[in-house]
């Protein structure tokens, strides 16, 4: 605490007042610069009354001493002169409400011009410049050069009256003085008095140059005259286009009356006297009489006219246009007209227009001209073309999905129908679907709609009817017919497939047919009821058509492989079940001691009988010349667990298959309860197979 306080410092500058404003700045400005520069000072200035010119400046001994060498610094920088003014110049020279000092202070931002109080026992004023010696020597200058030319005009002004009617002072002081603030901005240094309201003179005094009080004079009378010559007229206008005629802020009014220099003032919207309803049409147009006579016809002309057009209703949607736009780009061709179509829920004819009256005209005429190209149109797109058509090729003109017909519609912009009363022929086309059995990994197909052509033919012709333009439909027309003269020249091959795998072939929703198809370029036919194994590929190319057989021949015979195994296990299990059933059905008897010894020989038979081949690879490279050891290793293991006289008591043997049936396909060992003899039995086992298990969809 000692140290801080043997380190405070409190010191007193003395700084002549006339540069307290350029230390202090606007609003304290440069004061707050200086006190930023040096954070732990205090800065304190004398009371304006005071007769102190002492600054005091208290903190860190350091920065006291660094503040008030840069504050003495600051001052001798600073520049400061003092220049007479005239008492007579003073009002010239600040302006109304100060406009003239204010500009001059804008022009020399670097210089501080302070201007004294009116003294009425001087005869002079002072100006006193500070800032830097440059700046406020070029100030000085300019306003050296300025007050002479006060000077001047002060000498050379004169003092003239002008007689205005005191009912007309008024216009001079509406709207803020806006009239009056004009003519002294128009004009420059001229001033422009009037008598007060109490005195209910006529007399204007005008004091400047005698060239500017000649103009001046010559504005005012005119105005005068303007007023005096100024009448009121009043005209009809419906009151429901009063609206329309002041939409937009005003921008049909106020060029008229601009233009023309005239008043035109509407009856308030929301005062609507039933009793008199004649008052709610008044406009009243204020001016010069000729000037109204010609605002009188331009505000007629802007009068909306209003038309009523008869057009079908059910042709109104294409007036409109697609969401509109038809109507919008009418509204952007015709600005200025309001077009009202009636609404959805009404059946009226009637379109509504409302605008100027040429521009009226014109979208009348738009809309007339339109309806009429409508009408035209329509009745080139009713032509009429038939022909008839074999029945067999219904199929093939609809399509698969009706995908032909369509792109044939849109194509040539026409409408195409199938003059009969029966139903296309459809080909069905067998899809995967899951199937209730789970032992069976096969696809199952349900039949679907394909529209191409099927073996059935109908012997009545169909009638085929286009409507559109007459150059389209018979284009289209000539379409259809090559479409059949391509159909008789295509290529039908039959060929057997394995009913049982269709629905591989097809693949989910057949797209795996219709990627076989788009491949080779051919259609595939499969039969509906999916128990037939003929299968129809039909083509115009011959050489797409063999490699599409080809193709589906590799793919019935990779499926096969699947087939055999799922049915050996249903016969196994059909076997086994039957065994079962023999089994408890032998529970039932009492068996005799011939009876058992007979059916024991009999069940090693046929257990020998049944007994399944360990798995080997037949005619391998590497097998040829191992076979016959192989097979005469296994035999001397057997004989060796035989003849020993340790049965039962040896470890399990991997080269043995008989200990190990999983690598036996089922084959297994078991012994009786005394152990003196090992029997072989096959287990009815699914074989084992690896990889990731397959997934019923």
């Amino acid at each position: 605490m000692q140290n801080l306080l043997s380190n405070e410092r409190t010191t007193g500058l003395s700084i002549d007042p006339q540069y307290y404003p350029q230390i202090i700045g606007v609003k304290g400005k440069k004061l707050e610069e200086v006190r930023s520069k040096f954070h732990n000072i205090q800065i304190t200035f004398p009371e304006a009354n005071g007769k102190s010119d002492k600054v005091i400046l208290h903190g860190d001994k350091e920065d006291v001493e660094k503040c008030s060498k840069f504050l003495q610094q600051k001052i001798k920088d600073l520049y400061s002169i003092e220049i007479e003014l005239s008492k007579r110049l003073y009002p010239l020279l600040i302006g109304k409400s100060g406009s003239n000092i204010q500009r001059l202070r804008e022009q020399m931002p670097d210089v501080r011009i302070d201007i004294s109080n009116v003294d009425d026992t001087k005869e002079y004023l002072s100006i006193r410049l500070n800032g830097k010696r440059i700046d406020v020597d070029k100030a000085r200058k300019y306003l050296d050069e300025h007050i002479k030319q006060l000077s001047i005009s002060l000498e050379n002004s004169i003092d003239q009256y002008i007689t205005i009617n005191p009912k007309w002072h008024n216009k001079f002081f509406q709207n803020k003085r806006k009239l009056l603030n004009e003519l002294q901005q128009q004009y420059g240094d001229m001033l422009i008095k009037f008598p007060e309201r109490n005195n209910n003179s006529d007399q204007v005094l005008l004091r400047g140059s005698k060239q500017i009080i000649e103009q001046v004079q010559k504005c005012l009378v005119e105005l005068i005259d303007t007023w005096e010559n100024t009448i009121t007229k009043e005209i009809s206008i419906p009151h429901r286009h009063h609206g329309y005629l002041l939409a937009k802020g005003g921008s049909y009014i106020q060029p008229i009356q601009k233009e023309y220099n005239v008043q035109i003032k509407f009856p308030p919207r929301n005062n609507h006297n039933e009793q008199e309803p004649s008052n709610d049409d008044i406009v009243r147009i204020t001016g010069r009489i000729d000037d109204i006579e010609k605002a009188e016809i331009a505000l007629e002309k802007m009068i909306p006219l209003e038309l009523a057009v008869d057009i079908p209703f059910e042709v109104h949607g294409v007036l409109l246009g697609k969401a509109g736009n038809q109507l919008e780009k009418l509204i952007e061709q015709y600005p200025d007209v309001q077009i009202t179509f009636p609404s959805l829920n009404s059946s009226s004819n009637l379109i509504h227009l409302k605008g100027q009256s040429e521009q009226t005209e014109s979208v009348k005429n738009e809309l007339i001209q339109r309806y009429e190209k409508y009408q035209i149109d329509k009745q080139a797109r009713s032509y009429e073309l038939r022909f008839p058509i074999k029945s067999e090729y219904r199929s093939l003109i609809i399509g698969p999905r009706r995908r032909t017909i369509n792109d044939l519609k849109q194509k040539y912009n026409v409408n195409i129908q199938i003059l009969n009363n029966q139903q296309p022929t459809t080909a069905v086309v067998p899809t995967p679907t899951l199937s209730n059995d789970t032992n069976h990994d096969d696809q199952q197909a349900l039949p679907i709609e394909n529209s191409s052509l099927t073996n059935e033919t109908i012997s009545n012709d169909i009638e085929i009817l286009i409507i559109g333009y007459e150059d389209k439909a018979l284009k289209c027309r000539d379409e259809i017919l090559k479409l059949i003269q391509d159909f008789k020249s295509t290529i039908t091959m039959e060929i057997d497939i394995d009913h049982r795998i269709h629905a591989r072939i097809i693949g989910t929703g057949g797209q795996k047919l219709q990627q076989i198809m788009k491949d080779h370029n051919v259609d595939i036919k499969f039969p509906s009821n999916n128990q037939s194994n003929k299968v129809h590929v039909i083509g115009t190319n011959q050489d797409n058509i063999d490699a599409c057989i080809d193709h589906l021949l590799i793919l019935e015979e990779d499926f096969l492989q699947d087939l055999p195994y799922k049915k050996q296990i249903q016969n196994e299990s059909s076997t086994s079940g039957q065994q079962l059933s023999n089994v408890q059905h032998r529970q039932q008897e009492v068996p005799s001691a011939s009876a058992l010894a007979s059916n024991s020989n009999m069940n090693k038979s046929t257990k020998n009988n049944n007994k399944q081949a360990a798995f080997k690879v037949k005619n391998a490279p590497w097998a040829s010349n191992e076979q016959n050891g192989f097979e005469n290793q296994q035999e001397k293991i057997r004989n060796e667990r035989k003849n020993s006289p340790k049965k039962g008591q040896f470890a399990p043997s991997k080269d043995d298959l008989g200990e190990y049936p999983s690598f036996s396909n089922g084959l297994t060992l078991t012994t009786d309860d005394d152990l003196s003899e090992i029997h072989e039995t096959t287990v009815n086992t699914i074989p084992i197979i690896w990889g990731p298990p397959k997934r019923n969809k």
